[in-house]
């Protein structure tokens, strides 16, 4: 095995790390609000494992961490923006299963490409459009049960749809040129500290405990904070350095099918066969919509 080889290994291998551990978020935080926590206790929880984790990784590397105060308020609006998405997702997850939940939130690339089309810096060409067309009717078999249309239901949908669009708005901000030469650890850093900060508080106004109280099973709050938020953003930024953007994005596609693999072990999840066919529809459009021959924006982490 050569050693180009062996790159390309090792970063397929950190971008399936970060697909298993973001595709596991859905079902942990299910499962630690079926123990009886709240969304504010999970998410404060999380981010203050996560955020803690990054900055010391940050420091102990040596990243170069200091920037403008312009650059340091760009990062904040960023993460006001991953703030308000991981908010509604985290929602979404008392409506909907958790598979479910990620394939709409999947579909902040298409939203992406659709911002990208009107603002001019895309071309409208056959591909594109059959994907949208795709992504769209996948988006109806996913959200459409076979039956009664519930109420609950409809909520939730609106909620990981929600969570999509300020997703791709965090997306087309971290393209941004002005981010070039920072460090993509650093960028998740700065951002997650103002997610910590705003669930910190969110969790106060709602007066929610800070920790959890009871008995409650650590291990899905350790994998939100270790495994979510700390390993998946930076085996994702580490697999763009090994392998590049293009590959890393198409690789992490995978992830809804870890979540509905998660979601089947840990909530005994049932997905209906029209949101598995719509999954189907919504991933091969995503994953179209991802193969070279256009200009490639990396995945947040969340």
């Amino acid at each position: 095995m050569t050693e180009q080889q062996k790159t390309r290994l090792i970063g397929f291998g950190l971008v399936l790390v970060a697909s298993i551990f973001n595709g596991l978020i859905p079902s942990s935080t299910q499962y630690a609000m079926k123990s009886g926590l709240s969304i504010e206790t999970i998410l404060v929880v999380r981010y203050f494992i996560g955020t803690g984790l990054l900055w010391l990784y940050i420091f102990l590397g040596k990243k170069s961490w200091q920037v403008s105060g312009e650059l340091r308020f760009f990062m904040i609006l960023l993460g006001v923006l991953l703030f308000g998405a991981t908010t509604v997702i985290n929602e979404s997850y008392k409506y909907l299963p958790g598979a479910v939940a990620q394939i709409l939130v999947f579909l902040y690339v298409v939203i992406v490409v659709i911002i990208e089309i009107f603002t001019g810096n895309q071309k409208i060409v056959p591909k594109r459009i059959l994907c949208l067309i795709a992504a769209f009717l996948g988006l109806l078999f996913v959200v459409w049960p076979w039956g009664a249309f519930s109420d609950t239901r409809l909520l939730g949908s609106l909620l990981a749809l929600g969570g999509a669009f300020f997703y791709a708005l965090q997306t087309l901000g971290l393209g941004s040129n002005r981010l070039r030469n920072v460090d993509a650890v650093v960028i998740t850093g700065y951002m997650n500290l103002f997610i910590f900060m705003a669930t910190l508080l969110r969790c106060l106004l709602a007066g929610e405990p800070l920790l959890p109280q009871e008995a409650t099973p650590w291990w899905p709050l350790l994998t939100l904070g270790v495994g979510a938020a700390f390993v998946a953003p930076v085996a994702f930024c580490l697999a763009v350095k090994k392998i590049g953007a293009s590959d890393t994005s198409l690789t992490n596609t995978s992830e809804p099918v870890f979540a509905y693999i998660a979601g089947i072990l840990i909530m005994s999840d049932r997905i209906s066969w029209n949101a598995t066919f719509g999954g189907i529809m919504v991933l091969s459009s995503v994953v179209l919509l991802n193969m070279p021959g256009k200009r490639r924006r990396s995945e947040p982490p969340r």
